[in-house]
């Protein structure tokens, strides 16, 4: 454990403050790179890149070479909703991403489309945002959007983000009941070949996508029952709370019976171009971590229905390990890499009692965990990973969310007020991609 928390304490000082290295970026990444070598560890972190001075949710992050953004979703005392980003190197904190006309409603998920690194720490690329266009207690009577934001940032200059292009989609019209013809309430995207992109619909069990890069046509590709949400029991864990401690917490959703909460289904997707599949997992308990192939899924000629009969189970539905899994990540900066990563929201008694960062190898199955924290994992939503800071390194970046969702009475039935802990931290774990 003190080995840990000196690289921790090494790894945050040349990452937030570039000390004791000439060129921080590659310096830093090499020196990782040689420590998990060297030490045969897993993973090391998480440490915290950057900070932002309010509590608040945190549901989405991303980024490249220069940039980290996090997505809030609702407004919280002192912050309203909004996409927020700070530096990589240093974590000073920058200009919010500029809302699009009418604002904000419900900011859930960035996916970096593309980017390039500019000279002297900058960089410019695309970015699509995808703001649920409902609250949760309006979920079902809007269309979703997702928006694509062109940015440059440089260090003399500033920050500029562009909205481009916006995208309304398909919302189910049908009654409980019927085939649904949109989605209720969409998850995290994925990237697919082509441009293409992938959204699930975590109340109704269903994956769609885009026809191409456009965006403009969108088709329901596949959908199973299995997939959607379900009821389950209060969350009783320990997490961070709002006078920096770590104590108990317990997590209700919407209420549907006695005792029971109704939790979400499929919740992101991941495409993982080692195997060309689409990954997911299905939050709601026993879970389950699940695969199906591409093409598979992007066939529109079988009907989307049968095509649950096409997916392998990566991960068995297992509480403690599979379930309550909202986070899902492949390293698509080392398309070779056969990792998938997963990240379990709760730190409760069944999952060993810490918010654990996983990995699966695709191939061969095996499991390894990658970090377990409550110092500054807290309900992690969704996670991502980062562009290396030196090309060719060997080392994937994987960057989650603070989600302190059982800290939020927008979604955490069990509290009437907000507690969130402060300040809101932007934390990243490194693993070798081989």
């Amino acid at each position: 454990m003190g080995k840990v928390r000196t690289i921790g304490s090494v790894l945050a000082c040349m990452f937030l403050f570039g000390c004791a290295a000439s060129d921080p970026e590659g310096s830093a990444e090499a020196a990782i790179e040689a420590e998990l070598i060297s030490s045969g560890s897993v993973g090391l972190g998480p440490v915290s890149l950057a900070e932002f001075p309010q509590g608040f949710q945190i549901h989405s992050v991303g980024g490249d070479t220069a940039l980290l953004f996090a997505v809030q979703p609702s407004d919280a005392p002192g912050r309203a909703r909004g996409v927020h980003v700070a530096r990589r190197l240093g974590g000073l904190n920058l200009p919010d991403v500029t809302p699009p006309p009418g604002g904000w409603v419900t900011p859930l998920t960035v996916v970096m489309e593309d980017s390039t690194r500019l000279p002297i720490g900058g960089s410019e690329g695309r970015f699509l945002l995808l703001d649920a266009g409902v609250t949760p207690t309006t979920v079902g009577t809007a269309p979703a959007r997702l928006y694509r934001y062109w940015y440059r940032y440089r260090p003399s200059t500033g920050l500029t983000t562009t909205l481009i292009e916006t995208h309304l989609l398909p919302l189910n019209m049908q009654p409980p009941g019927n085939f649904p013809d949109g989605m209720v309430f969409p998850g995290g995207p994925t990237l697919l070949p082509g441009g293409r992109v992938a959204v699930p619909d975590v109340f109704v069990g269903a994956i769609w996508e885009s026809t191409d890069a456009t965006l403009d046509t969108w088709y329901m590709a596949a959908i199973d029952p299995g997939w959607g949400p379900a009821p389950g029991p209060d969350v009783h864990g320990v997490g961070l709370d709002a006078s920096g401690g770590i104590s108990a917490y317990t997590y209700a959703g919407p209420p549907v019976a006695p005792g029971l909460s109704l939790y979400p289904g499929v919740h992101a997707l991941a495409y993982a171009s080692v195997t060309d599949e689409v990954c997911f997992p299905v939050t709601a308990s026993p879970g389950g971590i699940y695969c199906i192939e591409e093409d598979v899924l992007s066939n529109a000629s079988i009907p989307p229905f049968l095509k649950s009969d096409a997916v392998r189970v990566l991960v068995p539905p297992t509480p403690g390990l599979s379930d309550l899994t909202n986070g899902i990540a492949y390293d698509v900066h080392a398309p070779d890499s056969p990792w998938l990563y997963w990240q379990r929201a709760p730190a409760d008694v069944v999952g060993g009692g810490c918010n654990a960062l996983r990995r699966i190898h695709l191939e061969t199955g095996a499991i390894q965990m990658v970090a377990c924290d409550n110092s500054i994992f807290s309900w992690a939503n969704e996670i991502a990973t980062l562009p290396p800071l030196l090309p060719g390194s060997a080392v994937t970046t994987v960057i989650s969310s603070v989600g302190q969702q059982y800290n939020n009475p927008e979604v955490n039935s069990a509290i009437t007020s907000p507690s969130y802990f402060s300040p809101s931290r932007v934390p990243v774990t490194f693993a070798l991609n081989f």
